[in-house]
């Protein structure tokens, strides 16, 4: 059993902890970004009554196939084939019972990023290919400019917007509780980061309370090469790179001694 940090955005990490905490794990929510559907705004709507017209669809995250998905309200197009960066969105999809399309595409192996993605020989020349590119308002313009040099008639659709949260007080009380623990009592503290936004956020926690001082001691969980990277740049110690998504990360627990001995029984369920 571990104890378990969640900085993915919210609402995602709800559904992440609760297949933890099944898992036997103590898991602490600290979200730093929340997810606001766009899909009710007048241009988002009118690009969604359009999906059947698309040839593809790049999701950028996970969270932008929860966001499409849910504000579809129309059977999948059948010509429309997903383009996701890696397993994260990959179990996205199977929520969606979308993972086994047969016009999937996606990186093979790590890394799982945009340039992964792009990579691939069918977005080598989509030309005349309508590509519809979901992302969070003002997000990273690469894989929309990239396809667009390559002849690709896309349409960007800004589907949410993340949202800055304050971190409330029970989490950092829970949080100074658990870095003040003895570390040898059988729990091990891991903090799971999945942006580079969050380990600067983690900084300004760790440094703006003497009781959270010594955060940058534990041990981290990185999905991301450049994400482990900014942690070590920001003073972490113990960075550890685990694949995306909750198999990813149930795969790293098993390493961890003592942290894979929670609940014999496992829910099952697929969330990143």
């Amino acid at each position: 059993m571990a104890r378990l940090v969640l900085t993915a955005p919210r609402p995602r990490v709800l559904a992440l902890a609760a297949a933890l905490r099944d898992d036997g794990h103590e898991v602490l929510e600290l979200p730093f970004i929340e997810i606001e559907s766009l899909a009710d705004e007048p241009a988002q709507r009118a690009v969604l009554a359009d999906a059947a017209a698309f040839d593809l669809a790049v999701f950028v995250s996970p969270t932008s196939i929860d966001v499409f998905v849910e504000a579809l309200k129309q059977p999948w197009p059948d010509r429309l084939c997903p383009a996701i960066v890696g397993p994260g969105s990959l179990e996205a999809l199977a929520a969606h019972g979308l993972d086994r399309h047969p016009g999937l595409l996606m990186p093979a192996g790590p890394p799982f990023d945009a340039a992964s993605l792009l990579a691939l020989p069918a977005l080598a020349a989509p030309c005349s290919l309508r590509v519809l590119v979901v992302r969070a308002e003002g997000g990273n313009r690469q894989i929309e400019d990239t396809l667009t040099e390559r002849g690709a008639r896309v349409t960007a659709l800004a589907a949410y917007r993340r949202q800055a949260l304050e971190v409330d007080t029970q989490a950092r009380e829970t949080l100074a509780r658990w870095l003040g623990s003895d570390p040898s009592a059988g729990s091990e503290l891991l903090v799971v980061v999945t942006t580079v936004d969050s380990v600067r956020s983690l900084g300004e926690l760790a440094d703006g309370d003497e009781r959270t001082r010594s955060l940058r001691a534990a041990r981290a969980l990185a999905i991301h090469p450049r994400i482990a990277e900014s942690l070590r740049r920001d003073g972490w110690a113990r960075v550890d790179l685990i694949g995306p998504g909750l198999a990813g990360l149930r795969g790293a627990l098993e390493s961890v001694p003592g942290a894979g001995e929670g609940s014999p029984q496992r829910s099952g369920r697929e969330c990143d």
